[in-house]
């Protein structure tokens, strides 16, 4: 509201976006499985990986040179994936980074949604992972100016400095990184929100659209109809 020039508050927000709050959730969770899966997935080939000899070696008496290359094959399988799953997840998560501002502006379906975020950032994959760079260094600095209190304290990158914090420095650490993350998050929506438009400006002109869309009617009335030809007037 505040980029098309209206006035609006927070409040007015949060009740225009419930109606669709689980759409987006929806969304949330769709994007986040789609980015995942390939990590979850090479993480879970590792752990069957590291499970597997054990049993092997039990069945078989002795860790044979068969259950070794399959363990080992697995594990490497499984390391190769979690570097290629990590790739993909930066990469799929900034590709549908704007899903969720096409389904609340639009009012799309999560698939639309989805389909809308592929198309609009094309080309700009790396701004988007930018932001999200950015607001993640915002996030830690953040963060460790808030610690700093423990910090100076407490050696607390040394196992003895570890051991000597209390239960309050232990709360004050999470609590710290919790504001940071707080405080931080939101500015990678307001941005995301911005590159929608910003995107929808540069591939769909939309500035214009809208400029087109605000200017009055000008329009000319029709003009009035002709006054009636006078009756006739009979002579006898």
């Amino acid at each position: 509201m505040v980029h098309l020039g209206r006035a609006t508050t927070i409040v007015d927000s949060y009740r225009r976006v419930a109606p669709i709050f689980s759409r987006i959730l929806w969304l949330t969770v769709r994007v986040f499985w789609l980015c995942s899966w390939p990590f979850i997935g090479s993480y879970v080939l590792i752990i069957v990986g590291g499970l597997l000899l054990p049993s092997l070696s039990k069945s078989s008496g002795g860790v044979g040179v068969g259950a070794m290359v399959l363990t080992l094959g697995a594990v490497l399988i499984g390391l190769a994936g979690v570097v290629g799953g990590g790739i993909w997840f930066f990469y799929a998560y900034c590709r549908y980074a704007l899903s969720v501002p096409a389904c609340t502006v639009e009012n799309l379906r999560a698939g639309g949604a989805m389909r809308r975020s592929k198309f609009l950032s094309q080309g700009s994959l790396g701004r988007i992972f930018g932001v999200y760079i950015l607001t993640a260094v915002m996030g830690f600095i953040l963060g460790l100016v808030l610690e700093l209190p423990v910090v100076a304290t407490h050696n607390v990158f040394t196992t003895e400095g570890q051991r000597s914090m209390t239960l309050a420095s232990h709360v004050w650490l999470q609590l710290a990184q919790f504001v940071g993350t707080a405080l931080a998050g939101p500015i990678a929506t307001v941005a995301m929100a911005l590159l929608y438009y910003d995107q929808r400006v540069r591939k769909e002109a939309f500035d214009l659209q809208w400029m087109m869309q605000a200017l009055p009617d000008t329009t000319p009335p029709p003009p009035p109809p002709p006054p009636p030809a006078p009756a006739a007037v009979s002579q006898e």
